[in-house]
């Protein structure tokens, strides 16, 4: 046996460890779930008569796809004081008609508009935000986030309240899954690889802040220094992630909290958000992009080493059924961790059954596609430093420091009706 055909055997070997070590790890993924779906919400936080009042800050750029449903599923939150802030770049934006017309659907929920001007050194996000939370309304106790292309259930902003009352959160968090609008594999790989983040999500310390769908108390936020903190930010998660975990606080992961967006994509498309993703990661959290780049090289390393030598050892007629048993294992252990960690996240998912089960399926058997595919695409975020986002090109030089290059001309005037209030 020469020298390479033992490298295989190892790598192999390692990574049938690997797959036990994630199986276990998909049990207790499981476990916590199935205690978040049971959980009855006994918080005084909620229980009194009296909850925090919370102010729903929702950036908006042009118009989302199903953006109206999206608005209006926020104005339908089953939850006692709270107001809408949407934040526009400019009062030509095409996504202000759209928010004109559904706060006149329900005139009675409190709700209004800012217009934050252009950034300026800054993701365009990251600036109305800095805006919207510079100035808050005194009796405000909670701010929360959400983005305009997600749709959250009717108990989404109650239990993102509730996750604050557990000890040492400092932060409470959901996440997203993408709803293929169409079966076609580039909404199904989208989907399946942007599920990956949430089959790792749980009661750990490691979890990070998700731009769309979080909450804060405002005195939390004053003391870590925001607004300011996000000055020359490109994204407005990271910084608070990094903020709360040197804090000593915990970032509290809420699975009622994940929000489904529409996945409608090409392969382009599809590709350059996965890349700008994690490109953002490299920049503001290094050990995070290195951590997961160096364990999706080891689970293709494992993998594909064990198919190889299978393949090289039965053309050659050397006894392949080692790497090939090594090859089975690896491959049917990381399907059925796949399996329990989507059934987890299931029943907190308001969308279409038939839906998230062709998402599951890609992930349970074509598992090794989206473990080749996520890797090569992690790969591509550790060179360069451009990204466009929302149509504006951007240069991430640092944490700290983004030089925006390049952004769209102005979009057409748009009618905004009277009772727009913009401050």
């Amino acid at each position: 046996m020469d020298i390479l055909s033992l490298i295989c055997l190892g790598l192999a070997s390692l990574g049938v460890a690997q797959a036990l070590l994630m199986l276990v790890h998909a049990y207790e993924h499981r476990r916590f779930h199935r205690g978040r779906l049971k959980a009855a919400d006994k918080d005084a936080f909620l229980a009194s008569s009296d909850p925090p009042r919370v102010t729903l800050f929702v950036p908006c750029k042009g118009v989302d796809l199903e953006l109206d449903e999206h608005l209006r599923a926020l104005f339908r939150q089953e939850y006692g004081p709270y107001e809408l802030c949407f934040i526009v770049e400019s009062a030509t934006d095409p996504a202000l008609t759209v928010i004109e017309r559904v706060c006149r659907e329900f005139v009675r929920q409190p709700s209004r508009v800012i217009v934050a001007g252009l950034a300026q050194g800054c993701g365009q996000k990251v600036h109305n935000l800095m805006r919207a939370t510079s100035v808050v309304p005194h009796d405000t106790e909670v701010l929360a986030f959400v983005d305009s292309d997600a749709h959250p259930n009717p108990q989404w902003l109650r239990r993102l309240v509730a996750r604050l009352q557990a000890r040492n959160v400092g932060v409470s968090t959901g996440y997203r899954w993408y709803a293929p609008v169409a079966p076609t594999l580039p909404n199904l790989m989208l989907s399946a690889i942007n599920a990956l983040v949430t089959n790792i999500m749980g009661p750990h310390k490691h979890n990070l802040v998700w731009g769309g769908s979080w909450a804060i108390r405002k005195s939390t936020f004053r003391e870590l220094g925001f607004p300011q903190a996000w000055q020359g930010a490109i994204t407005e998660d990271l910084p608070i992630s990094s903020r709360v975990w040197n804090s000593g606080l915990r970032v509290g992961y809420e699975p009622h909290c994940l929000v489904t967006s529409p996945a409608d994509t090409t392969w382009r498309g599809m590709a350059e958000f996965v890349r700008r993703q994690f490109l953002i990661v490299r920049v503001c959290l290094p050990r995070c992009w290195h951590a997961a780049f160096w364990t999706g090289v080891f689970t293709n390393l494992a993998l594909w080493s064990a198919v190889a030598l299978t393949a090289t050892w039965l053309v050659s007629g050397a006894d392949w059924r080692i790497p090939a048993l090594l090859t089975t294992a690896i491959y049917g252990l990381t399907a059925l961790r796949m399996s329990i960690s989507s059934a987890a996240v299931r029943p907190f998912l308001n969308t279409q059954t038939s839906v998230i089960r062709r998402t599951e399926r890609l992930m349970t058997w074509g598992w090794p596609l989206i473990a080749t595919g996520n890797c090569l695409l992690i790969a591509s975020a550790g060179v360069g430093q451009i990204i466009v986002w929302r149509g504006i090109r951007y240069r991430l030089e640092s944490a700290t420091r983004t030089v925006i290059e390049n952004r769209p001309a102005p979009a057409p005037n748009c009618m905004v009706e009277p009772s727009a209030r913009a401050v």
